[in-house]
């Protein structure tokens, strides 16, 4: 997505999935970066999300690891199709799905993912007009390098909405 060309990343993800037919990674990429009608698109996501989250539950460590990460960002991409769709209660689901997730990896990846579930849950909460809430969610993200450029667009969204407009 980052190289300007999501036409050829596509058709490599598609050679890839012809090749791999059962990489999740890839299943998910690809409706990333190809998402099917909108019905579906929920159900691709949902279905790989909850295939990583089986595969991890008997999976080894290595693997395991690799299979939650893949669990976490594919909760991730569900959180905002249900969040587009105004589902806030079953996007709140998700989120607590997805932080669970989150905290079950080893350092340093458990703070890389669960920033990016706060940071969501922030959103949503935002969304929600629950700004003491968002607010609390995105103090829990240590400053420094976690707190990314969609911690920021959050922050500055909340901080404007609550008048703090020196903090946005």
């Amino acid at each position: 997505m980052q190289t300007g060309k999501p036409d050829e990343v596509a058709r490599q993800v598609r050679k890839l999935r012809a090749r791999y037919p059962r990489n999740l990674g890839l299943e998910l990429y690809s409706v990333l970066l190809e998402p099917p009608l909108p019905d579906l698109g929920e159900a691709a996501v949902r279905s790989v999300a909850g295939e990583f989250s089986h595969r991890s539950a008997v999976g080894e460590t290595l693997a395991r690891d690799l299979l939650v990460k893949g669990e976490t960002l594919a909760r991730d991409a569900l959180v905002n199709i249900l969040m587009r769709k105004s589902r806030f209660d079953e996007a709140e689901r998700e989120v607590q799905r997805e932080i669970a997730a989150a905290r079950s990896l080893a350092e340093p990846a458990r703070s890389w993912y669960l920033a990016r579930a706060k940071s969501i849950s922030a959103a949503l909460a935002s969304g929600g007009g629950d700004y003491q809430r968002a607010g609390l969610l995105l103090d829990q993200v240590a400053p420094g390098p976690l707190r990314d450029e969609r911690w920021l667009v959050v922050a500055c969204s909340v901080h404007l909405e609550t008048g703090e407009t020196d903090r946005s």
